[in-house]
């Protein structure tokens, strides 16, 4: 699946945003997340609430709540959708105002991302991965949309996990082996 390159990117910021804030704060900092250009002096707790709002999305239950969370979202930011044309590019959508900081500018354009996917593509696109232990954000760009893990690393410790569970069981005898099934 190809989002187009404005919304990959500040998808992929977007679930950066989240993983970067474990509880006690952000484990990089914010300009390691922003675009270049000067920060404000209140950048650290805008971002951390704006982590804290995408976190809503990414693990939102069922379709109602990342609608809901989304909407939030989106209700908060200064969106001023227009045509920009810079750096020799060709017309291209900006979703920030023109002379936003680049908090406001992530922030839109995160809430923007995150909008287009889930209403384009569904919300189960935005996901948490489903490794025991593993809370971090990814966006599902698979073919079919039912990626569940955030990386092969998590999906492979996963896999060992429940292979390893059903061998213990089956040696306990709780579950029937194979052999056993067939007669």
């Amino acid at each position: 699946m190809e989002f187009g390159h404005y919304t990959a990117q500040a998808a992929t910021t977007a679930a950066a945003l989240v993983n970067a804030l474990p509880a006690g704060g952000f484990a990089v900092g914010p300009a390691d997340l922003l675009p270049a250009g000067a920060l404000p002096p209140d950048a650290p707790a805008r971002l951390t609430d704006l982590a804290r709002r995408l976190r809503r999305v990414f693990s939102a239950a069922d379709e109602a709540d990342a609608t809901s969370a989304i909407n939030d979202l989106l209700r908060d930011q200064p969106v001023e959708p227009h045509l920009s044309r810079h750096d020799g590019k060709p017309p291209h959508l900006h979703f920030a105002p023109d002379d936003a900081d680049p908090v406001t500018r992530v922030s839109c354009n995160t809430a923007m991302a995150v909008a287009t996917i889930a209403g384009e593509h569904g919300h189960h696109r935005l996901c948490v991965c489903a490794a025991p232990g593993c809370d971090r954000a990814f966006v599902d760009t698979s073919r079919n949309g039912r990626r569940r893990f955030c990386s092969p690393a998590c999906a492979n410790r996963a896999h060992v996990q429940a292979h390893r569970q059903r061998v213990t069981a089956r040696m306990e005898g709780d579950i029937p082996s194979r052999a056993d099934r067939l007669e």
